[in-house]
């Protein structure tokens, strides 16, 4: 629980315009969400979790470091197929924040 408390701390800091306490929060929850996924390969909870803190850390990091908001962009990417492909419920909000990413950095 604590990894989803991380992630909405990174929302609210991200909302109060505390770029630099947001990205911190973002990054240790998806560096928590690969761990839990690995361990937990078939959840689509935990795969939906760290699919949208990739995105968080790509969108804190898109406009001063493009290669570092690529990487997460491509995980983000590598989440979402896993789940395509284990036939995963995925929620349109979770597809749109992926596509969105894409354009916005090129890929």
């Amino acid at each position: 629980m604590l990894w989803q408390i991380r992630r909405q701390l990174g929302d609210v800091l991200q909302a109060q315009g505390k770029r630099h306490e947001a990205l911190k929060e973002h990054r240790g929850a998806a560096y928590a969400f690969e761990r839990l996924a690995e361990q937990a390969p078939e959840s689509a909870i935990v795969h939906g979790h760290l699919l949208l803190s990739c995105c968080r850390v790509a969108e804190l990091t898109a406009d001063g470091r493009r290669s570092e908001a690529r990487r997460w962009c491509q995980k983000a990417i590598a989440a979402l197929t896993r789940m395509e492909q284990a036939g995963m419920h995925i929620r349109p909000d979770q597809r749109a924040s992926v596509l969105d990413l894409q354009e916005r950095l090129g890929m």
